[in-house]
């Protein structure tokens, strides 16, 4: 790691704390922030997220269309849609009403290929993982001159991104399975300051290639860290948990989690939270 990666890591995680005193004070003020100004830091963290660089296609039909998706979309919809329009730029086709497809054509207008379109839906292997608009779909909007940023699901717009860090801290949708891990308190002033760091900076780092679902893990993290060490409550660290969504391959991410007492055997447990970091 070099001095300019530190250096540029300090900054922004002063600008999360919009603090111009040094590094230590920036931490010691997270863990002392009242709920209305820990609101505001998540907004800045979220800020930060969304101003990442977006992929720009080259042509200009484009601009109109990522001017609104900007205002509207994640940094990481934005790049998948810009990738699609160049695509779609780039690919000779026309829009069949007769079998309602859209056909590649050659260079002497041969069809070369046909992919059937139904009611905004794409048989499309990019469409059905993704269920952003392929060029297929762009293809049809130009056709029938429709927005396609009005075809993106919620989960890929701003606003939603910015619900799920201002609500509780819900359950995750997939099923944790806690593993045997080595586990130590986090107590001290400068122990809480690493683990914070740490966090942070995974967070800011992320760029456009980190969804929305995997961001709100991220944003819960360092929401209850920043809660928990205000309420002057234990924290334990795992180093290794198992995450299983949804039937997709299971990956393994840190989690933390808080140091409570079951109060039927007396035994000590930990209640897991979301996960920061993921494979």
């Amino acid at each position: 790691m070099t001095n300019n990666l530190v250096e540029r890591y300090n900054r922004t995680l002063k600008t999360l704390a919009n603090s111009k005193t040094s590094l230590s004070e920036c931490f010691r003020s997270l863990l002392t922030y009242p709920k209305t100004e820990e609101k505001k830091l998540l907004h800045k963290v979220v800020d930060i997220h969304l101003r990442a660089k977006v992929f720009r296609p080259k042509f200009d039909a484009a601009g109109p269309i990522l001017s609104r998706a900007y205002w509207v979309l994640t940094s990481c919809a934005c790049g998948e849609l810009a990738h699609q329009l160049n695509k779609r730029h780039s690919t000779k086709c026309a829009y069949s009403a007769e079998s309602k497809s859209i056909v590649t054509l050659g260079s002497a207008d041969e069809v070369l290929a046909e992919m059937p379109i139904d009611e905004w839906t794409c048989k499309c292997t990019y469409f059905i993982e993704k269920t952003i608009p392929c060029w297929h779909l762009l293809a049809l909007c130009k056709h029938q001159s429709v927005c396609p940023v009005e075809l993106l699901p919620a989960r890929f717009r701003k606003q939603s991104l910015l619900d799920c860090c201002v609500s509780d801290v819900g359950e995750s949708s997939g099923s944790y399975t806690q593993v045997q891990v080595a586990q130590k308190k986090v107590q001290s002033r400068r122990e809480k300051r690493g683990v914070m760091k740490e966090a942070c900076r995974e967070l800011v780092a992320v760029g456009v290639k980190c969804g929305q679902k995997e961001f709100e893990r991220r944003m819960s993290v360092l929401r209850e860290l920043i809660r928990c060490w205000r309420n002057g409550e234990n924290v334990l660290v795992e180093e290794r948990l198992q995450f299983e969504d949804d039937g997709v391959d299971v990956f393994n991410i840190p989690v933390v989690g808080e140091s409570a007492v079951d109060v039927l055997d007396g035994e000590s447990v930990v209640v897991d939270v979301k996960g920061l970091w993921a494979e």
